[in-house]
């Protein structure tokens, strides 16, 4: 079976009230957005120090091996999805929180190049997906991006996609 192309991939977090982040590596093909969890609210070494080292000051130290196991976990969650078609139903079975949004179900799709700055210092800005029952999902970009190139990515999908600077 051939796999279906994949126009461009970002990182992003899904940052979510009152429950854990979950960090996703989103794969733009020419009719779906589908999404990956590769990991939770630390995905990188930064961010564990961020939000586990630096906190615990003095007993910083202690939260070291964790960092390090949490960040090899999203490392090795990356690496089983090499060779999976992500518009397949293996992409959907090899974890309950990825997803795929078809292009028909969507509305439109905004990319910001605002930073989120209190939700994460590593944010490069926001996709936010919405559907036609005006709900929406709010994804922010994490690692430099060309704005431009992936908005004329997500734009293939869904024609109505707006880049705001």
């Amino acid at each position: 079976m051939p796999s279906v192309p994949v126009h461009v991939w970002f990182y992003d977090l899904e940052g979510r009230w009152f429950r854990w982040d979950r960090f996703y590596k989103i794969f733009v093909t020419p009719d779906a957005i589908c999404g990956a969890y590769i990991g939770g609210q630390v995905f990188d070494e930064d961010s564990g120090n961020r939000q586990l080292v630096l906190p615990a000051q003095m007993f910083g130290a202690l939260f070291v091996p964790l960092v390090n196991r949490l960040v090899r976990q999203r490392e090795e969650r990356e690496r089983g999805y090499d060779g999976i078609d992500v518009a397949g139903p293996e992409f959907l079975e090899k974890d309950t929180r990825n997803f795929r949004l078809n292009g028909g179900d969507l509305s439109k799709v905004v990319l910001s190049a605002k930073r989120i700055w209190w939700w994460t210092p590593s944010s490069t800005g926001a996709v936010t997906i919405h559907d036609w029952n005006d709900r929406r999902r709010r994804f922010i970009l994490i690692g430099a991006y060309d704005h431009a190139k992936l908005g004329a990515a997500l734009s293939r999908v869904i024609p109505a996609t707006e880049v705001v600077a």
